[in-house]
């Protein structure tokens, strides 16, 4: 069995397979609350086509048992859906890293237009997922719902705060929930999200009681939220 690849071992692959047809690739993504060493790659291709999906699909393959996380697609499209995924956008701009080729994606812009309604859009699906993990009760356990949450949770709380700001500030994890709570929430609010910043950290490690707390905790916690976000509309 193949070894799997490293972002480096990839990178050098994509290079190889594609040739001509590969554009750039990135290293990107919040380290924030998720499982160490995981490494997210998007490489940006001239087009999609079978020909180039045949080619990476060996690729793609022996990339899934490693700790990185492949995204395919093209400068065009991902310039041109901006304003369909601002929130992507903070996240992206704040943490690439060109790896490969030409920074095609300079440009790429946060729409601010669309902001608050993917804001609230993705707040309202954090929300939903964690009721339904704890409904479903799976083997992955409340602990990776909730850890999950959080890393989605850092970026949707950030957009929330540009929501506000005449340009944008780059904040440390622990100043974005500080800084949320302080627009949006009482002292109690704060105390909560201090308590899942820990949790996304890994300071914190809970048992079953202090951890359905924060569970239960979480989900009024983004309601008020949700309901501060959506007032913004008017």
């Amino acid at each position: 069995m193949s070894e799997p690849l490293a972002p480096d071992a990839l990178t050098a692959e994509l290079k190889s397979v594609l040739e001509d047809r590969l554009r750039a690739v990135y290293r990107f993504g919040s380290t924030f609350a998720t499982k160490p060493g995981l490494t997210r790659l998007l490489a940006l291709v001239d087009r999609l086509d079978r020909d180039l999906l045949d080619r990476l699909t060996p690729v793609v393959g022996r990339s899934q048992g490693s700790q990185v996380r492949l995204r395919l697609d093209t400068a065009e499209e991902v310039l041109q859906g901006a304003d369909t995924f601002p929130v992507f956008c903070l996240e992206f701009r704040a943490t690439r890293e060109l790896l490969s080729g030409e920074d095609v994606l300079a440009e790429l812009k946060v729409d601010t237009a669309t902001l608050r309604l993917r804001v609230e859009q993705g707040l309202r699906v954090v929300r939903r997922d964690l009721v339904q993990a704890y409904l479903d009760q799976t083997d992955a356990g409340l602990g990776l719902a909730l850890r999950r949450a959080t890393h989605r949770l850092l970026y949707l709380f950030e957009g929330a705060l540009h929501l506000g700001e005449a340009e944008f500030v780059q904040r440390t994890p622990l100043e974005v929930f500080e800084a949320l709570a302080a627009k949006h929430l009482d002292e109690a609010g704060a105390q909560i999200l201090r308590r899942l910043h820990a949790l996304g950290t890994f300071e914190a490690t809970l048992d079953d009681d202090a951890l359905l707390e924060l569970y239960a905790d979480l989900l009024e916690t983004l309601r008020r939220v949700v309901d501060a976000v959506d007032a913004l509309s008017g």
